[in-house]
């Protein structure tokens, strides 16, 4: 149940290899889009008096926020100090430093003070104009954030360190944003990011739970999520009817690959498709196709068989997707030897 959530979660991950990333910065980062899936609890704070909601541009809000982007934009100061305060630097000068959907400046004017050298990837033409006026010296690019080559802008990064995100993203994004952010954690270090309160719930339900999902097994097995903070509706224009939660996610320190990620995630995303299935059933279509890493496949551990998605816990999806073909482990996951079958 979402009450007995804990602020902070902290699963195994796999051993692999330490990874670094060295290079020059490019702007062509568009790639590609990938898919699915999520948000948290806490409390917040001191958060100064409800602000005024412009109803049009004018001397204190630039522009309008955009329905057809979803913008929300932080109008509350001191919520953003204390976001930016939430960031973890990576790289020299903050070299490694990235703010998605920057919108207005809210939490870029309080970043660009500790990271001069950090980068701000916006898709709304608008605000990079308008921070290209209010902030000369900041690096910006146009580009939609789900469309980031990641590896692109990590070989930006001075002393090879990988990045830390901070974003507020639009809610509609939030699932798509999460999977390519862990996705990509061989490039990515820390996030720091602003969701729907029951969204992190959601990410951080354990197994046996209804909001048990694909998307919060890799967040189990290849992160550490700590929940900051709630900000209100009024914190934001315009103001939304749900309540927010900052989080702060540091993903494994070890290597991970995208096709060891993704591996894992195909096998899970299966799975909950069909929940109310057992497994034997629900990952048939796997167990028929021949796997990303050739052979005939392996045979679905028989353990497994006669249980639901629900029933297992994340590191199991790991030991499938060995099992089934489609990541190869060398030395790294450690599996739970027996199923918890009681949740």
């Amino acid at each position: 149940t979402t009450s007995a959530i804990a602020a902070s979660s902290t699963m195994r991950r796999p051993r692999i290899s330490t990874f670094s990333v060295k290079g020059m910065l490019s702007t062509n980062w568009c790639m590609g889009r990938q898919v699915l899936l999520l948000m948290a609890a806490g409390g917040r704070p001191c958060s100064s008096a409800a602000p005024r909601t412009p109803s049009a541009p004018g001397s204190k809000y630039p522009f309008l926020a955009k329905q057809s982007l979803g913008q929300n934009f932080l109008v509350d100061d001191n919520l953003a100090r204390a976001i930016v305060a939430s960031v973890r630097d990576a790289g020299v000068g903050g070299s490694g430093v990235v703010e998605l959907g920057p919108g207005q400046g809210a939490l870029t004017k309080h970043a660009i003070e500790r990271w001069p050298h950090m980068t701000a990837i916006e898709l709304d033409r608008r605000a990079i104009a308008l921070l290209g006026t209010k902030m000369p010296m900041l690096k910006t690019a146009h580009c939609d954030m789900l469309k980031v080559d990641w590896a692109e802008v990590a070989r930006g990064v001075e002393g090879g360190e990988r990045l830390s995100v901070i974003t507020n993203p639009p809610y509609h994004l939030t699932a798509e944003l999460l999977l390519k952010l862990v996705l990509n954690a061989e490039h990515i270090g820390s996030v720091v990011i602003t969701l729907q309160k029951e969204a992190v719930e959601r990410l951080l339900s354990p197994p046996g739970c209804k909001s048990y999902t694909a998307l919060g097994v890799l967040y189990a097995i290849f992160a550490e999520t700590e929940v900051l903070f709630d900000l209100p509706p009024e914190a934001f224009s315009p103001a939304p009817k749900v309540t927010s939660t900052c989080i702060r996610v540091r993903f494994s320190g070890e290597k991970l690959g995208l096709e060891y990620v993704a591996g894992v995630h195909k096998i899970a995303k299966v799975a909950f498709m069909e929940r109310r299935k057992m497994l034997r059933q629900a990952l048939k279509g796997v167990l028929a196709a021949e796997p990303p890493l050739g052979g005939a496949g392996g045979a679905l551990p028989e353990r497994f068989a006669a249980l639901r998605a629900e029933q297992l816990k994340p590191l199991h999806f790991a030991e499938l997707a060995e099992a089934l073909g489609y990541i190869s482990v060398s030395g790294g996951c450690e599996p739970d030897a027996t199923v918890d079958v009681s949740v």
